[in-house]
């Protein structure tokens, strides 16, 4: 092809390249808005899904449980003992997370607009501060010996937070309803987003 596109004489144009500029940083350095390591939300979320439908599978009720293993490191597990043993096993399912997130059970953990968010979420979380628990219809419940009454109206509120790289705190949230649904929200630095 010549020049213009068409056959004929003349060898081939390439296209024209642009100089890197190497002044622009790659996008992947272009760092959103800061929020807590968001998979330590979806993980936990995930998990608290799989206690809510194995609970319901096998007419039950499970229990999220909590567990420090070596090095500090905190592991989430459901608690699948016949006697709910709280003693975890490398066959319950569980997500581990960084000794360097917190997770805040329940309201109080100092959250930016947590009154708001929480009044929001159109049920009042448990006051307990406890991790979820979920009943053989897979609707958040309180142990209470062998059984696991629903919480009428009520669910369960978790704030999820780290210290990002240049020393602000960054937030997500767990919210299990009180039709069990597990939502998870992340804080943008003004509004907290599903």
């Amino acid at each position: 092809m010549s020049k213009n596109g068409k056959h004929g004489k003349g060898a081939p144009t390439l296209p024209q390249r642009r100089p890197l500029d190497l002044a622009a940083p790659p996008n992947s350095l272009l760092l959103s808005p800061p929020q807590a390591n968001p998979s330590t939300a979806v993980d936990l979320s995930g998990l608290m899904q799989k206690a809510r439908i194995d609970a319901v599978r096998k007419n039950t009720f499970y229990s999220i449980q909590q567990a420090t293993v070596g090095g500090g490191q905190i592991i989430y597990f459901v608690d699948e003992s016949p006697a709910r043993s709280g003693t975890i096993s490398p066959a319950y399912p569980q997500v581990a997370i960084s000794n360097q997130i917190t997770v805040h059970f329940g309201t109080g953990s100092g959250a930016p607009g947590e009154t708001a968010f929480v009044t929001n979420l159109g049920f009042t979380p448990d006051a307990s501060s406890v991790l979820p628990n979920f009943n053989a219809r897979g609707l958040p419940c309180l142990t209470a010996g062998a059984t696991c009454p629903q919480i009428p109206g009520g669910g369960f509120v978790y704030f999820i937070s780290n210290t990002g790289m240049y020393g602000s705190t960054n937030w997500a949230a767990l919210a299990v309803t009180s039709s069990g649904r597990v939502q998870v929200w992340g804080y943008d630095g003004t509004n907290w987003n599903e």
